[in-house]
């Protein structure tokens, strides 16, 4: 004859099983929390971001502000010039496809040597831009942006020119990494620091 447990011997046998499975789940979860934490915390901090607000290839304003709650990359682009332009594009365009599941990531491209806002779009639609990448046609402006970002990057940039960095931003507009765009595995250094960020800033206990 079959073995048949009470109602109470059901309830008790669930209990215990949710308790043991506590007991192993807690102290993971915690330690995977405390990686999280400890990656995110493991980048440098060169200080905030330098204010802004442009339009993109789009006619959509942007500007600090908008990125605040959101980790972001900074590039500036000389379009004009064939090398220096690519470089940077070619590395932004493999982290907008790498990150087509994340709208929590921003990409921004100071653009230089644009002209107008139409030659902005040119150059993002040639490069299949997603639009979480902005490229801003800066104008006069560009050489007050690029001295404010040049002088907000150097304690990360060191002697690494500007012109082919990429900067990357957390979710409080905070400076917290500066790479180069020519170093080889940039595009898996740059997102493995994202998605330290952006894991900090969904975990329990991050910073508001």
């Amino acid at each position: 004859m079959p073995f048949s447990r009470s109602p109470f011997q059901q309830i008790l046998g669930a209990s215990i099983l949710l308790v043991v499975a506590g007991i192993l789940f807690i102290p993971a979860y915690l330690l995977w929390n405390a990686s999280i934490q400890h990656s995110a915390e493991s980048l440098p901090r060169c200080g905030q971001a330098p204010a802004f607000q442009e339009k993109d290839q789009a006619g959509r304003p942007i500007g600090i502000a908008d990125l605040r709650g959101r980790v972001w990359l900074v590039d500036f682009v000389n379009v004009a010039d064939q090398d220096q332009g690519e470089l940077l594009t070619s590395e932004f365009a493999e982290l907008d496809q790498n990150s087509q599941r994340s709208g929590e990531l921003a990409l921004i491209s100071f653009s230089i040597g644009a002209g107008s806002g139409t030659g902005v779009q040119e150059y993002a639609q040639r490069h299949e831009a997603s639009s979480r990448w902005h490229f801003l046609a800066t104008g006069e402006s560009i050489n007050a942006l690029f001295q404010e970002w040049s002088a907000a990057t150097t304690a990360c940039r060191g002697t690494l020119p500007l012109e082919k960095a990429v900067v990357l931003v957390d979710q409080d507009n905070e400076i917290r990494g500066v790479y180069d765009a020519s170093a080889p595995e940039v595009v898996q250094k740059i997102l493995i620091a994202v998605g330290g960020l952006l894991r900090a800033g969904q975990s329990p206990g991050s910073a508001p």
